[in-house]
């Protein structure tokens, strides 16, 4: 059996998110989200992964107490440079991700 591998430390960015990789977790930016990995993200042979982690949603006023970090599992296959992404839980979406690419954004966020 191999041992899963840690993906590479740093930005992973595609279109309307943002992965920020550190060797504990990461931080994810979605287009009027945010996402938390509580720890190492590592792949298997295939390079496949499945974390828990959380979601907020930060579109729309704000709400009494604020907006609520809720349970969202993170999903992916890491092929060299890139990787595929689905969230799944509050949302369900997919990414395309790009290592060392910034976030870029067609998305406005309603207030």
């Amino acid at each position: 059996m191999v041992a899963p591998m840690p993906i590479p430390t740093g930005v992973w960015g595609g279109t309307n998110v943002q992965l920020n990789v550190t060797s504990s977790g990461a931080t994810v930016a979605f287009c009027c989200a945010l996402g938390n990995i509580p720890g190492p993200i590592a792949v298997d042979s295939s390079g496949h992964f499945t974390i828990v982690g959380t979601y907020q949603s930060t579109n729309g006023p704000i709400p009494v107490g604020g907006f609520v970090n809720v349970p969202a599992t993170y999903a992916g296959t890491v092929n060299g440079n890139t990787m595929s992404l689905t969230v799944s839980g509050p949302v369900n979406q997919s990414y395309s991700l790009t290592f060392g690419v910034q976030m870029t954004t067609n998305c406005v966020c309603a207030l």
